[in-house]
């Protein structure tokens, strides 16, 4: 018993030729062809990664390399947090005034790993764990002036302005993942190619017995499908823990909140408050300039 197949050229997909095979060959490459399509899955730490050429995957291509090193956050908004950078400048100024020299040296290294660190954010980096580590460093060293220098009310300042920039820090990254991380987790699916335990058997086309007549059903079917959430559409609410969907306004919403939050109370308020104690602490001891 012979089977007629049709089969694609893999050097040149578009050309199509017909051959004859017998059974035990058909079922042969059958076998091959499904071996062929498992192999071609490649799993890396839960991720799946399919070729973009392959056929059996509708859904979009996942790679490592997408998924760690692409921006967590899009660049025209992440590069948003570069507004503050006068801040910290101002903030190493006024350190280097007052003869702080480590924190100086510490206030430039952090303002040099931000600019990298803001300019593209991937959630794992070295990068990012160097400019945590300098803005940690900076913290420590501003508490300690702050003790040691500062009066009694400006240190209770320092300590109130420490507190809600560390309290607010991870009320942050608490939100961020909520309304953000959720979507950027790929789940591990394993995939079983198809293989048919019965022959095709092709069925006769349904011939509908009465003419198609539009009813009034069909406006409410579309009143339901308008009312859905579309991109242009927003509900979203700043402390809410549910997850945003990509490419709408919710979306961008939590990036620009996630940003702006980011920017006053971990660069603006710390360096700011930092700079007015400072220079308030040294007036009595005529060492404004």
């Amino acid at each position: 018993m012979s089977i007629g197949v049709g089969v694609t050229d893999t050097e040149s997909p578009e050309t199509f030729t017909d051959v004859t095979w017998s059974e035990p060959e058909c079922e042969a490459r059958r076998s091959k062809a499904a071996g062929e399509r498992l192999n071609s899955v490649d799993v890396v730490e839960g991720v799946v990664s399919c070729p973009a050429t392959s056929p059996f995957f509708a859904t979009e291509t996942t790679t490592p390399s997408s998924t760690f090193c692409s921006p967590l956050v899009p660049q025209h908004i992440s590069r948003m947090a570069f507004f503050s950078v006068p801040f910290v400048i101002c903030a190493g100024v006024v350190s280097y005034i007052y003869n702080y020299v480590s924190l100086t040296i510490c206030l430039s290294g952090l303002l040099i790993t931000s600019i990298m660190y803001w300019n593209k954010i991937q959630k794992y980096s070295m990068i990012k764990v160097v400019d945590i580590s300098f803005a940690i460093s900076a913290l420590l060293i501003m508490t300690g002036i702050s003790m040691s220098d500062f009066d009694e009310q400006y240190k209770r300042l320092w300590n109130q302005t420490v507190f809600i920039s560390i309290v607010m820090y991870f009320i942050n990254n608490i939100l961020f993942y909520y309304q953000i991380l959720p979507e950027t987790i790929v789940p591990f699916v394993p995939f079983v190619p198809f293989v048919p335990t019965e022959p095709f058997v092709p069925t006769e086309p349904t011939v509908p017995t009465e003419p198609f007549v539009p009813t009034d059903s069909f406006a409410g079917e579309c009143n339901v499908v308008a009312t859905q959430p579309s991109a242009t559409e927003s509900g979203y609410w700043y402390f809410s823990l549910e997850c945003t969907r990509p490419n709408t306004v919710d979306r961008e919403s939590a990036y620009y909140r996630s940003t702006y939050t980011h920017m006053f109370f971990l660069h603006i308020l710390p360096t700011m408050i930092f700079s007015y104690c400072i220079i308030m602490s040294n007036i009595p001891n005529n060492r404004l300039l």
